[in-house]
């Protein structure tokens, strides 16, 4: 019973840390062309609402199924433009 209670609060840990893992990469590689000084294609990722607002192309965001989601497919290398430019 103690080792299920302790991966089940590992699992919640984990699933905790992935918003703040999430906004480390968007600062790191999405906000110098869609935050604050700059919103190319008129998309600012600053808040979930903006991204569900989105820019020229839509939304970014797909609630409820993160792989219809424009930010994520751009970011994999599934649809045109590649984002980040040049990287990955």
């Amino acid at each position: 019973m103690r080792i299920l209670l302790f991966l089940l609060l590992c699992g919640a840990l984990a699933a905790d840390e992935l918003p703040r893992q999430a906004i480390s990469i968007l600062t790191a590689n999405c906000t110098a062309c869609h935050g604050a000084a700059m919103q190319m294609s008129k998309l600012d990722l600053r808040s979930r609402e903006s991204m569900l607002a989105g820019g020229e192309r839509g939304p970014a965001l797909e609630p409820g199924d993160a792989t219809k989601s424009r930010i994520y497919r751009v970011a994999a290398h599934l649809d045109q433009p590649n984002m980040p430019p040049g990287g990955q």
